[in-house]
């Protein structure tokens, strides 16, 4: 190498530019680079950042990380792109210190672990759908009115049929003020949950304590039933004097099956939706993401939820679902009409009506009243048919729950030679 080209101590520059030319090209000779060094100090003298981070770079270091990629990711990729890390021309922790000092200005922490309210549903294809997301400064009535309200407000002031909560006297009082004509109904998974909290002590391995309390929730159809299995089981335990189950029972009407018959549930009577939406969103968030961070990861929670949603419908219109019987009308009708999941759900209800039977029959002036059963066993149900307009109703009341038609009025209609069903 010529020894004009080599530095050596005590040279001197007419200015840094020109420095910075010499040792650029020495290096460039023996094969490595330099950079220039930048060092910025707030006003209290601390450096903030060394090493320029240029405009085009920080857009793309903000975009990466709006997009969940992690710091040390951004950096390789801006290496891989530019050849080497030695090129970019700063290193990841003046790529750490650019974002920070980026969001200084708008920078709000959530250290008081302030409560995330999410409504959610589910859509035609029974996947998890968002409908509204706020950050609660309480838990109040008040607070709560608020978000009601403004969510009453963005849905046009249409009120929902049905909605699930945990058991909270806030929420009770607001949902009742607020939206007086949704059903609300207590989570089951959450009672279920404190009645192993609260009841747990009163019964060892083997007991059927759970099952009887489960038979309240989810079997028994009947009130006058339940009252009696509800007393047998208090006595039969020694709990009538019990605090939990004595609060637990005035709330009835929200979680007990025999008086949900009118409810709009479709299928569906926990919480459980919000639950796997924590998940999804554990897998973005971080404790100390300030709010405008877990807005944007939050976002991309909502983005993929819909992007789900797209995906399935695209492919629910490609194709129909498979038929079990592929000349039977009301299936073919079905099948055209529904979603995928919801014609599996009335496919199953259509097979188990060619297990039915028909025990019965009573004229009135303006319908006809059918006892149906399963052949073998089964509870005996009540199908009220108008001949004339084809109305049907049955006791079971799954069309009023869920919305599809029940085994049981599947099977008067075919026994009517009402091969679809009527609009």
């Amino acid at each position: 190498m010529e020894e004009a080209l080599c530095p050596k101590i005590g040279m001197e520059f007419q200015s840094e530019d020109e420095a910075y030319n010499f040792y650029n090209r020495y290096g460039l000779v023996l094969g490595f680079s330099v950079r220039g060094d930048y060092l910025n100090k707030d006003k209290d003298g601390v450096v903030t950042s060394r090493r320029k981070v240029s405009i085009s770079q920080g857009a793309q270091a903000e975009i990466a990380n709006d997009a969940g990629i992690s710091l040390k990711q951004s950096h390789e990729l801006m290496g891989k792109e530019t050849s080497r890390l030695g090129n970019i021309g700063y290193t990841r922790d003046d790529l750490k210190r650019y974002l920070r000092r980026k969001r200084e200005g708008i920078k709000k922490t959530n250290k008081e672990y302030r409560p995330l309210g999410v409504f959610v549903g589910f859509n035609q294809f029974r996947q998890l759908i968002i409908f509204k997301a706020t950050l609660l400064y309480d838990e109040t009535i008040e607070s709560f009115k608020w978000v009601f309200g403004t969510f009453v407000e963005a849905v046009c002031e249409k009120h929902p049929k049905t909605i699930f909560t945990d058991q909270d006297a806030a929420l009770t009082a607001t949902i009742s003020a607020v939206m007086p004509s949704t059903y609300h109904g207590l989570c089951t998974f959450h009672i279920r949950v404190n009645f192993m909290k609260h009841i747990g002590n009163y019964y060892k391995d083997g007991s059927n304590l759970p099952n009887r309390f489960a038979e309240c929730m989810y079997e028994i159809e009947d009130e006058n039933e339940f009252i009696m299995a509800w007393d047998a089981m208090l006595k039969e335990h020694k709990l009538e004097t019990n605090e939990w189950l004595r609060g637990i029972y005035a709330y009835r009407k929200k979680w007990a099956k025999c008086f949900m018959k009118g409810a709009w549930t479709a299928r569906m009577r926990s919480t459980q939706l919000s639950e796997s939406l924590n998940a999804s969103i554990k897998k973005y968030l971080k404790l100390d993401h300030d709010l405008v961070q877990f807005f944007k990861l939050f976002n991309r929670v909502v983005d993929e939820k819909r992007y789900n949603e797209l995906r399935i419908e695209y492919h629910s219109r490609q194709k129909l679902p498979m038929l079990g019987l592929q000349q039977t009308p009301v299936l073919i009708q079905a099948a055209s009409i529904y979603s995928p999941s919801m014609f599996v759900a009335f496919q199953n209800e259509y097979d188990e009506s060619t297990t039915m039977v028909i025990l019965d029959q009573k004229h009135t002036t303006m319908h006809v009243e059918y006892s149906v059963s399963k052949y073998v066993g089964g509870r005996e149900r009540r199908v009220t048919l108008n001949p004339i307009t084809k109305d049907i109703t049955c006791s079971c009341n799954l069309f009023e729950q869920e919305g599809i038609l029940c085994s049981h009025a599947l099977k008067v209609y075919d026994m009517v030679g009402t091969k679809f069903i009527p609009a």
